[in-house]
């Protein structure tokens, strides 16, 4: 499928994602230490057909693929076909050896569990090969026919109490249903920080937003309101204190800036700031007229905190 088309689709034109293939490229690119996944989708985006010439030939191949399994599933009476989900690992490119598209590309229902771990010799000559790479998850997969998902199901459960392949991560202890739940507000405080002279018309000065004791934030978006006749933001320069992407827009006399981590990147944790903001000067005393309106807090599980006309101290540095 076309990745470009998908990402100019989807992702709203103020979204603080990619949108489109060569954003999505830069942005990986960009990344230290780049990962074998993320140089994977950086090949695919560099070889993807046109969305066209894809289509034509997209159909066709689906279901010559149903007739070539369906075929197999009743000649032979079989309720599922099992198979490794990838056979070898490391490939450069992250292409090759790898069963995952059987079902992508029929359209047949696949159920993958775990079937023990890697060895050495399972990786590719030349590959690569992290330190860990003995010991690795592997999975099987059980592909059915269409609407058999139940079946599947049962199947993968009943291999997985026959095997117990599955163990629990030995880096992190299992969850404490009995913990509380991490709370973000509470101890948590918020200060918008100015300078002591607010810039004279034509001069830019920098006002922060700073978060303390704050726990477990991957991503946040703050709204900040201003009179556009005094003042006005400089959305290019405006930053936050904790890795991943921020983006900016404004709306009236409305700034949102929102930030997000990515992939597994660590949440972020006590003191930093949410966004450190420029603002260029219209007229005298513009900076008197910022104010924090909502803050929205989101935790890598997806739970949100908004903290509506949140209590914000006003500092003078």
């Amino acid at each position: 499928h076309d990745i470009g088309q998908f990402l100019e689709t989807y992702v709203p034109e103020d979204s603080i994602y990619p949108g489109d293939a060569e954003e999505l490229k830069t942005l990986l690119t960009e990344q230290p230490d780049l990962s074998s996944i993320s140089q994977s989708v950086i090949d695919r985006i560099n070889r993807i057909p046109e969305y066209e010439e894809f289509m034509e030939t997209h159909d066709d191949e689906i279901a010559a693929n149903q007739a070539t399994i369906n075929g197999i599933l009743e000649a032979n009476d079989l309720d599922a076909i099992v198979y490794p989900t990838v056979t070898r690992f490391g490939v450069p490119g992250g292409s090759g050896y790898s069963n995952v598209m059987i079902a992508s590309l029929s359209g047949h229902p696949s159920v993958s569990v775990p079937s023990g771990w890697s060895q050495e010799s399972d990786y590719v000559e030349g590959g690569v090969m992290p330190a860990n790479a003995a010991g690795l998850p592997t999975t099987v997969s059980f592909l059915g026919a269409m609407n058999s998902d139940a079946k599947l199901i049962s199947l993968g459960y009943a291999f997985e109490q026959a095997t117990k392949y599955r163990a629990a991560p030995s880096r992190f202890p299992e969850l404490d249903a009995s913990a509380p739940a991490v709370e973000f507000a509470g101890e948590s405080a918020f200060e918008l920080v100015e300078p002591s002279k607010s810039p004279k018309p034509g001069k830019t000065a920098n006002v922060s937003l700073e978060a303390q004791n704050v726990a477990g934030v991957y991503g946040y978006v703050t709204e900040i309101t201003f009179n556009p006749k005094k003042v006005t933001p400089v959305l290019d320069e405006i930053t936050s204190g904790t890795s991943g992407i921020t983006r900016a827009r404004v709306s009236g006399n409305t700034l949102t800036v929102m930030h997000t981590k990515l992939g597994s990147s660590p949440e972020a944790t006590g003191d930093f700031s949410l966004a450190d903001i420029p603002f260029a000067a219209k007229a005298g005393n513009g900076l008197a007229t910022v104010a924090v309106s909502s803050i929205t807090l989101v935790a890598a599980d997806g739970t949100t905190s908004v903290l509506d006309d949140p209590q914000v101290a006003r500092v003078v540095k």
